[in-house]
């Protein structure tokens, strides 16, 4: 009986334990939270820091494009396309993200409109060779997972969108054979007195 009462009373410890966040998780959740009470804040005029989340082993990061409304799925692709260029750098270079990177965070990036319509969001994870790259949500051996977006497919991807964006913009143009006749015979019709 008495192992019994010493097991009972043992049980939420345990499960408690289990839940408890670290001391540095703790101290990261409270940078968090300070962070987030003065959000949100102007990056620049057209472009707002809107919260700060931070739940081990993810830190949420919400921008806002103030002037900027959704313009369908092809535009907010593009400023996909141009902001993936950009996000990596102050998540690898910042000081302020630096206990974030020691502790192993995954950070996960969203950005809005004026209205708050999500537009499109990044997964950064740190890579074995401890930089922070984008991955995204793949199936992988009959699983899904974050998987590093390779070079090699990002630069597949950008062929394939130029070939796309030149047949619209530079259709191929049809050429045709004229017979020197009939550019003499149009030269006369066109110059008749």
């Amino acid at each position: 009986m008495k192992k019994l009462l010493l097991i009972l009373l043992c049980l939420p410890l345990l499960f408690t334990s289990c839940s408890m966040q670290t001391e540095k998780e703790k101290e990261l959740t409270e940078i968090c939270n300070n962070i987030n009470s003065i959000t949100p804040m102007m990056v620049n005029e057209t472009f707002e820091f809107s919260s700060i989340n931070c739940d081990f082993p993810i830190v949420n990061l919400k921008y806002r494009y103030v002037t900027y409304e959704g313009d369908g799925e092809a535009m907010n692709n593009a400023m996909k396309k141009i902001v993936s260029k950009e996000v990596e750098e102050p998540i690898n270079n910042h000081e302020g993200f630096k206990d974030f990177r020691e502790a192993g965070y995954t950070f996960f990036i969203e950005y809005f409109d004026k209205d708050f319509q999500k537009l499109f969001s990044f997964y950064l994870r740190k890579s074995s060779t401890g930089v922070y790259k984008i991955v995204e949500l793949k199936k992988k051996n009959g699983e899904y997972d974050l998987v590093e977006k390779s070079q090699e497919e990002e630069e597949i991807k950008d062929t394939v969108l130029k070939e796309n964006t030149n047949k619209i913009t530079n259709p191929p143009h049809q050429t045709y054979q004229v017979s020197p006749e009939f550019l003499e015979k149009a030269k006369k019709d066109l110059f008749k007195e």
